[in-house]
């Protein structure tokens, strides 16, 4: 079960540095958010992937009854959210900044309300505000509306989940798609992750 966990933690980390080589290697918009990034504004969605994936993982050897084999995941949860919840989450403002720039991202808030780190009255307030926020840093791709839909299910929001999965997967749909492109920003028609335009997928075909 130790093994497990460490191919966890390394998959954790690769993807920390996948998606940090992402936004800065290059000028594409990749699949989770829009803009560039610095290694401080990143601290807070990975901080809130980190607790997400630990929690995760630890139903796991729950489920075996091995818990005893695998001690670590739930005193680093208890630390990270503690640390999240008084280092990230502004009170007075509802929302959850990184950086010197309180940079605001819905990717950020996603991670934090399928972690647990935010109830569910602070769920709600946070993904409903960061859409009114300007400069928010919105998903770039399927992907993260996936979770995005999940983390409004989660927090009660059903009527704006249905309404993003009409709004998002829907606007593909209208516009002819026969399969969920890898990129679809609805504000910039011209957005490819390839120089190419018309060609919004090669690997969801």
């Amino acid at each position: 079960m130790q093994v497990f966990l460490y191919w966890v933690l390394h998959y954790t980390r690769h993807y920390c540095r996948l998606f940090w080589a992402m936004h800065v290697r290059t000028t594409l918009p990749g699949i989770l958010t829009l803009q560039q990034l610095s290694v401080p504004q990143c601290l807070s969605r990975i901080t809130g992937l980190a607790i997400f994936i630990l929690k995760e993982t630890y139903e796991l050897p729950k489920s075996l009854s091995k818990e005893d084999e695998v001690k670590m995941p739930p005193a680093m949860v208890k630390r990270m959210t503690a640390a999240a919840r008084l280092n990230l989450y502004n009170k007075q403002t509802g929302l959850i900044e990184s950086g010197k720039d309180k940079q605001v991202s819905y990717t950020t808030r996603i991670w934090m309300v399928l972690g647990g780190v935010l109830t569910k009255t602070e769920g709600q307030k946070v993904l409903t505000k960061v859409t009114r926020t300007k400069g928010a840093i919105y998903p770039g791709g399927p992907f993260q509306y996936h979770y995005n839909i999940q983390a409004l299910i989660n927090t009660g929001l059903r009527g704006k989940a249905k309404e993003t999965v009409a709004t998002y997967r829907g606007g593909m749909v209208n516009k002819g798609a026969d399969t969920f492109w890898d990129v679809y920003d609805f504000n910039d028609e011209f957005l490819s992750p390839y120089p190419f335009y018309p060609i919004s997928s090669y690997c969801h075909a």
